[in-house]
């Protein structure tokens, strides 16, 4: 399977973030995407295309009671696996990617647990897993 990264890179006097991607296939090496490369639509449309190709074989698998990775976190149709533990589905408020990490808020929380994009594979695609999960599900 196709793995894609990315990181944000803040440019100095830029007015808007640059993207980093790192591309990675089954026995190849990886690609490495830098800013400088003119990504403004290339990397957002690479993304649209693998959360295309891969959202509905992820929901497939959750649907059949599989856990889909997503490097540091797991989605299951109970809930959400993080490095700090498991939160029931009914639990998670919000999960959302801002400024350079993906924070998940539980239900009653202060603060969210955060993560640096980078180490989130295939980002958006966990993202729009995640948001397809039946509201109902995911609020308390």
């Amino acid at each position: 399977d196709t793995e894609i990264r990315r990181s944000v890179v803040q440019q100095q006097n830029a007015s808007k973030p640059d993207f980093r991607y790192w591309l990675q296939r089954p026995g190849s090496q990886t690609v490495q995407l830098r800013p400088g490369l003119g990504l403004d639509d290339f990397g957002p449309e690479m993304e649209r295309r693998l959360t295309a190709d891969r959202a509905p074989a992820d929901l497939k698998a959750l649907a059949a009671a599989q856990r889909v990775q997503y490097g540091p976190f797991a989605a299951d149709i109970t809930g959400l696996t993080t490095p700090k533990g498991t939160i029931t589905w009914p639990e998670v408020r919000a999960v959302e990617l801002q400024q350079g990490a993906v924070r998940v808020w539980q239900v009653d929380a202060r603060r969210p647990q955060s993560i640096e994009v980078a180490k989130v594979p295939n980002v958006f695609v966990f993202l729009a897993l995640v948001e397809t999960m039946p509201e109902a599900t995911r609020r308390a």
